[in-house]
């Protein structure tokens, strides 16, 4: 309940100050309340001390707070501003998320491997998760964005969470559809309406469940998968482009969601560019008054472009140059035409290629009401946006914004898959279906903002979205609304081994048993995470990570390790690797210059 309290008198804080700078409505200030925490956050992580972005934010909040105390006559303006439809229903909001959020924990790969483990690591070291003292494993150079909103929950928290984590970016996305409320008044029709639109938005988040291979039994709610989040932001930010009044704040307001875009992924870049297209379709094409400003270049192009290389410089200077996940230097544009040509290569990239072909042509991602492929949906939700006013022109320039988008946005994962992922998840198309829904369910989110933001008014209207939106609805999803796997086990061993291991040694999991245990919770789990978990034998399908060696690789195999735990053995391992070394299931083992003594 504290952790509550303090995020609320937080958020309030921090946006009473922008509404009281701005003339804006609380609503319309609230998303860059968390932008705007996260920025400050990010410049004292450059300066290795992330606590003190927070000390800062929480010195500003006092101050305001005790403005108003001492303030005799608050002013009636700032307070119609500040006390709206838009703040009471966030408010209530919060609450629910809170304790609907909090007793959930991770269930999925990119969790226990990453999510997690950044924001753990950016606490305890009161640094970036990238530095050489950080024991996160992967994806050192990935932006910070979402790792300092979650940190700044673990600061709430006083503590890190699996829950909290879950809290912080569940409330960020619903703050981003706040701004639909700023029409609502205080009276009867206002706050029917705006219950409605909560409606519509609770079942629209549900709508990424349109396939089930799209991330498992991931959704929106049970997931700190960073897709959906991001999904919603460059819906809104499409959106603050389409309400932009061309003032400074609305300036600011912009250029604040280019830098974010470039600071939350990798794929952030071609999303960013894509908003600049639009931006410039909207202020420079269709616009009447087509007047160029310094400080438009200053806003939309200097800036993010300064924060994207200074991320860059940042992950160089601290030794990790060579380390991204996803080089645009691999790809080459001679190579790709080669591969399209196919003069008879059989080669990975030549099979990513001709795989990922088949599955943006063919492959059904979107299976309510009916099953269609990527494109057909794009070209689908462009239709109805322009149902929703095809006589306004900034309709048509989203309506073309979003289709040229869907393209490049499939291009680029193509480049991706037979550039960078590799031999192994190139072919495979690894989380082909969640990455490509992600653009799907941005265009979900769009329409919903176009549809919310003109019939506000009208609550016929409003209901008809959201019977509208129903057959869009995956309610596998709704069943699986608290689930979670029983990851007890995995947090036990995990612990177990915590304890007589000493931090930076290396230990293998041999784990015969795959389906007794789920490897990547023991990896999220353990200490410093420098663990490897492994199955020997002879692999029984394509992909299977079973590793396949004699026994002299075996034994030279187990020398690099200093500490051996069996978490589960077979026949097979019994039979070709254990003869001599006479492991036993859930026993651990150090290495002492060869042999391997078992500990208690």
């Amino acid at each position: 309940m504290l952790t509550l309290l303090i995020s609320i008198l937080f958020i309030f804080g921090i946006t009473g100050i922008l509404v009281n700078f701005s003339n804006r409505k609380f609503e319309e200030m609230l998303p860059f309340t968390l932008i705007t925490s996260v920025f400050v956050l990010m410049f004292f992580g450059f300066l290795r001390h992330l606590k003190y972005g927070y000390y800062f934010l929480c010195l500003l909040i006092v101050i305001f707070y005790v403005y108003l105390l001492l303030k005799k006559k608050i002013d009636k303006e700032f307070l119609k501003r500040f006390i709206t439809v838009g703040s009471m229903v966030f408010l209530v909001l919060m609450v629910i998320i809170y304790f609907v959020q909090i007793t959930r924990g991770f269930n999925f790969w990119d969790e226990f491997g990453h999510w997690g483990p950044m924001v753990k690591e950016s606490l305890r070291l009161n640094k970036f998760y990238s530095v050489p003292e950080s024991t996160l494993q992967r994806h050192k150079d990935y932006p910070p964005f979402f790792t300092m909103l979650e940190l700044l929950w673990c600061y709430f928290n006083d503590s890190y969470s699996e829950g909290i984590i879950f809290v912080a970016t569940t409330t960020f996305s619903v703050s981003l559809f706040m701004p639909l409320f700023k029409k609502y008044g205080f009276n009867k029709k206002g706050i029917i309406n705006s219950i409605i639109t909560v409606a519509i938005l609770f079942f629209l988040l549900l709508t990424i469940g349109l396939t089930p291979n799209a991330s498992d039994t991931a959704h929106f709610f049970n997931s700190v998968y960073m897709d959906w989040p991001m999904a919603i932001f460059l819906a809104f930010t499409f959106y603050l482009i389409y309400t932009d009044k061309k003032e400074f704040v609305d300036d600011l307001m912009i250029s604040s969601c280019f830098v974010s875009l470039l600071m939350m992924k990798q794929m952030g870049l071609p999303f960013y560019l894509l908003c600049l297209f639009l931006l410039i379709l909207n202020r420079f094409v269709i616009s009447d008054d087509k007047k160029f400003k310094i400080r438009y270049l200053l806003l939309f192009i200097i800036i993010p472009i300064a924060f994207y290389f200074g991320w860059d410089f940042y992950i160089k200077s601290v030794g990790l140059a060579n380390y991204a996940q996803f080089k645009i230097s691999d790809i080459s544009v001679s190579r790709m035409l080669e591969i399209v040509q196919n003069n008879g290569e059989t080669n990975w990239q030549t099979i990513s290629f001709v795989n990922y072909l088949d599955a943006i042509l063919n492959r059904k991602l979107v299976v309510h009401p009916v099953s269609v492929s990527y494109f057909i949906y794009a070209i689908f939700i462009s239709l109805c946006v322009l149902f929703t006013g095809y006589k306004d022109h900034k309709k048509w320039s989203i309506s073309i914004s979003y289709l040229l988008g869907s393209a490049g946005y499939a291009l680029a994962m193509m480049l991706l898959y037979c550039f960078c992922f590799g031999p192994s998840e190139g072919p495979q198309l690894a989380s082909f279906d969640r990455y490509l829904i992600t653009y799907l369910f941005f265009g979900n989110c769009l329409l919903i903002y176009l549809l919310v933001d003109k019939y506000y008014d009208s609550l016929l209207i409003l209901i008809v979205v959201l019977v509208l939106v129903l057959p869009f609805v995956e309610f596998e999803d709704l069943k699986n609304f608290n689930y979670r796997e029983c990851l007890f086990g995995d947090n036990a061993i995990a612990n177990y081994l915590d304890y007589p291991i000493e931090e930076d040694k290396q230990t293998l999991v041999i784990q015969q048993n795959i389906e007794d245990v789920n490897d990547y919770a023991i990896f999220g789990y353990i200490n410093g995470n420098n663990v490897d978990v492994y199955k020997f034998g002879i692999p029984e399908w394509e992909g299977d990570r079973t590793v396949n060696i004699d026994i002299n690789e075996f034994n030279e195999f187990l020398g690099t390790y200093d500490y051996v735990y069996i978490e589960s053995i077979n026949e097979y391992f019994d039979i070709y690797y254990n003869e001599t070394l006479h492991f036993v299931a859930g026993s651990l083992y150090k290495n002492s210059e060869g042999d391997f003594i078992r500990v208690n």
